[in-house]
């Protein structure tokens, strides 16, 4: 399906909060999971599937579908540690085998 196309490996960082021993709240992050993925830059004419969203998106991450994902993470390259923030779901296939983002690169 995708094996040829997935050749960017990623970890997906999310917020973890917890709080001390003095009862203060800590804000660290952590990896969730690493999988593979594609990352396309995008042009001018895919804007107009997501004109709602504030952020210009600058690439196109898919994946393999999974259903863990919590709400808000970042894709964090694994060969150079760039930080990508998802903006918008473009598509989640029929079948629930792919999922492609529209993300920002921080």
């Amino acid at each position: 399906m995708l094996a040829g196309r997935l050749d960017h490996r990623f970890a997906i960082e999310i917020d973890n909060i917890t709080t001390d021993a003095n009862g203060k709240t800590v804000h660290k992050t952590k990896i969730l999971t690493t999988l593979w993925g594609s990352l396309e830059p995008i042009d001018l004419r895919d804007f107009s599937v997501v004109s709602v969203v504030n952020n210009r998106p600058s690439h196109r991450i898919t994946i393999r579908y999974i259903d863990f994902l919590p709400d808000k993470f970042v894709f964090i390259d694994s060969k150079d540690s760039r930080r990508y923030v998802g903006t918008a779901v473009v598509n989640v296939d029929e079948q629930n085998k792919a999922l492609q983002f529209l993300v920002v690169e921080e």
